[in-house]
């Protein structure tokens, strides 16, 4: 990757509440911070995209998610969005339908309620003109639980997607 490469790191999940928790997983919960950013990383000695970390909450929780766009490589579109791949979210769709991106050094909060929805689904880009944000790293897992599974007790984790 050269270092024009875009990669979205996701910063500051929420660590407070992991540590109030009790917590030290990469887990983060309903509340939380999403740096998009550009960087270049190397976890293994190898400078590519790095896995992200898994969001998850549980059922009926609302979520309140700060998205910060820190783009900052004139290369690319600096302009960004998120869509939370699979949750339905009444009323919203890509984002020219439910508003503008968010431009370079500017953020959006989000603010929903999952409902009665449960289940693995995605953090990823919105779709109109920055697919390739996709390609470069902004994406990961997204678990919502479900405390009333009768499945639950054949699995100790979900590792998403």
């Amino acid at each position: 990757m050269t270092k024009s490469s875009f990669l979205v790191q996701l910063l500051l999940w929420f660590l407070t509440l992991a540590s109030y928790l009790g917590e030290t997983s990469a887990k983060i919960g309903p509340l939380w911070d999403l740096v998009i950013a550009n960087v270049d990383v190397s976890p293994d000695g190898y400078t590519r995209m790095a896995a992200p970390s898994m969001a998850s909450s549980s059922w009926g929780d609302d979520f309140v998610i700060n998205v910060i766009n820190n783009l900052n490589d004139s290369s690319i579109v600096q302009s960004t969005s998120i869509h939370w791949h699979g949750l339905f979210q009444r009323g919203t769709s890509t984002v020219v339908v439910i508003g503008c991106p968010i431009s370079h050094n500017n953020s959006f909060l989000y603010k929903f309620n999952a409902g009665n929805q449960a289940g693995t689904f995605g953090i990823t880009h919105t779709y109109v003109g920055l697919t390739t944000q996709y390609y470069e790293g902004l994406r990961g897992p997204m678990i919502i639980y479900d405390s009333l599974d009768p499945h639950a007790g054949f699995y100790d984790v979900d590792d998403g997607i």
